[in-house]
């Protein structure tokens, strides 16, 4: 599903879901961060392993270099922390690098859905 989809989708549902919950029930506190954290996961599928790799591997880059300046100054993606940072993009970010450290790896099957 493209960037476009994603967002149309994200904006009319699930960040309207707990308002309109919320008009009626008294949810619990953590189920808006449990609802961020999905909505995270659905814009960044698969997506997140490929930026935390280019993070890794293009340390020069202007993307890496601003990354590095504002969330991991002195030091590198595998060892930065959450901290204050509320980002998505970086919560994603640290989330895959656990994915990497675990051996995340790509099955190429019979190859018929790979890009080469």
């Amino acid at each position: 599903m493209g960037y476009g989809r994603k967002e149309v989708l994200i904006k009319a549902i699930a960040n309207s879901l707990p308002t309109h919950v919320m008009r009626i029930f008294k949810i619990p506190v953590n189920f808006c961060d449990e609802l961020r954290a999905m909505i995270s996961r659905f814009w960044w599928a698969h997506e997140e392993g490929k930026q935390v790799w280019r993070l890794m591997t293009e340390t020069e880059g202007l993307w890496a270099r601003l990354m590095r300046a504002w969330y991991y100054p002195g030091g590198n993606v595998m060892s930065a922390v959450l901290g204050n940072h509320l980002s998505y993009v970086w919560r994603g970010i640290l989330e895959a690098r656990e994915l990497l450290r675990g051996g995340w790896r790509r099955r190429i099957g019979d190859g018929l859905t790979t890009k080469v």
